[in-house]
């Protein structure tokens, strides 16, 4: 990895897109369109018009928490049905493209896809005591194989290894140890003797 790829940049560069792009619609709801003017306009959907006040409150705490790095990879998951209805409900009538009338689902869907890449790529923050550019590389699943053999997984490999190594044989003492060992236990020998003797 070098420093221009930086996966952590990257989520947190995404993160404060997607807060951003779900604060701003949030409160284009509450200062424009108004409270009021977006629950009657749910309610011309043939929706509650309660939920125009939930999607304001959905968005703008949405965003605010992806800001603040809150549970960003759930929060961004959790606005992903809000979408989901914004399509259903609204743009999918329209076409594709967003330039369409009405605005079609080629702009939700992209977003849906932005949420769920967040999502995937967990905290926008690099692990302790590591630089951004020290980023720890993942250990393959699967090693390659030599000669065209097949190789079972690393993991199983390394458990294999350890289970069937034997053990080291216990290296024989040298001379200096034996000798060391000689005098240690030659004055017992001399009392077993005389133990002997009575």
């Amino acid at each position: 990895m070098n420093r221009l790829q930086n996966p952590y940049l990257a989520a947190l560069l995404l993160r404060l897109s997607l807060g951003l792009m779900y604060l701003a619609h949030g409160a284009l709801k509450l200062f424009v369109f108004t409270p009021a003017g977006t629950a009657e306009y749910f309610a011309s959907l043939g929706l509650p018009g309660f939920f125009g006040y939930i999607a304001i409150a959905v968005e703008i705490g949405g965003g605010l928490l992806l800001l603040a790095g809150i549970q960003a990879r759930w929060v961004a998951l959790l606005l992903v049905p809000q979408l989901l209805g914004a399509i259903a409900l609204v743009h999918a009538a329209n076409g594709w493209m967003f330039t369409n009338a009405g605005g079609g689902w080629e702009y939700p869907a992209f977003l849906i896809a932005a949420s769920l890449a967040l999502f995937l790529l967990g905290p926008a923050a690099p692990p302790r005591r590591r630089g951004l550019s020290e980023a720890p590389t993942p250990k393959p699943l699967f090693r390659p194989a030599s000669a065209g053999r097949f190789r079972m997984p690393a993991f199983l490999e390394s458990h294999y290894k350890n289970a069937t190594t034997p053990p080291r044989r216990a290296r024989a003492p040298s001379p200096c140890q034996i000798s060391s060992i000689r005098r240690q236990t030659a004055p017992m020998l001399r009392r077993s003797k005389k133990l002997r003797q009575f």
